[in-house]
């Protein structure tokens, strides 16, 4: 809360939120410049994804606010009654697992984007799998660095970056280093 104001216009805010907050408590947090809420589904914390979908949809309706989600893209056939009723949401860490791919890419067909974050998380080559997100849907992909990269096996480092310099166009890499998110996350604070 304190950190928007201090950063100022450009910044935009993702929290954790209780299952329980006030309607007045998350307008102030919409006037900060917060513009979604992150859902941990692959290590908990977050509440159950059947109690957490109805408030995302408040929320988008309420502020436009997205959800965006760390989950291993393997669970997602299981999610799916609740990313259904999802009108806007992110996947972290390209989803995580390889066994989880072809879901991941339905979800990509429907409009979810997915960070390109955490490639040392990852159990594949990041870069086939960017290059068909970015096939499906080219303003899929969200760069973030992950840092401080808790619990991440291979922390972020400068040659996240660089992979992706050496395998996209300089357009591409304009929309997924910047144009993707700041159209993603203007969207949500431009809505009230």
């Amino acid at each position: 809360m304190a950190a928007l104001p201090a950063l100022g216009a450009g910044y935009f805010g993702v929290v954790n939120l209780p299952l329980e907050v006030s309607v007045d408590a998350l307008e102030g947090l919409h006037q900060l410049g917060v513009v979604a809420q992150r859902i941990n589904v692959k290590r908990g914390g977050s509440g159950a994804i059947e109690q957490l979908a109805p408030k995302a949809q408040f929320l988008f309706e309420r502020f436009g606010w997205h959800t965006e989600l760390y989950v291993d893209s393997k669970d997602l056939p299981d999610l799916a009654p609740y990313l259904d009723l999802l009108p806007s949401f992110s996947i972290d860490h390209l989803g995580l697992s390889q066994a989880g791919l072809s879901h991941l890419y339905h979800w990509v067909e429907r409009g979810a984007k997915v960070k390109a974050t955490g490639f040392g998380r990852v159990d594949f080559d990041p870069i086939p799998v960017l290059q068909q997100i970015h096939a499906i849907n080219p303003t899929a992909l969200l760069f973030g660095t992950d840092l401080p990269s808790t619990r991440a096996p291979v922390p972020f480092s400068k040659q996240d970056l660089q992979l992706l310099v050496d395998h996209f166009e300089a357009a591409d890499l304009a929309a997924i280093l910047h144009k993707n998110a700041l159209e993603f996350y203007t969207k949500s604070s431009a809505s009230t």
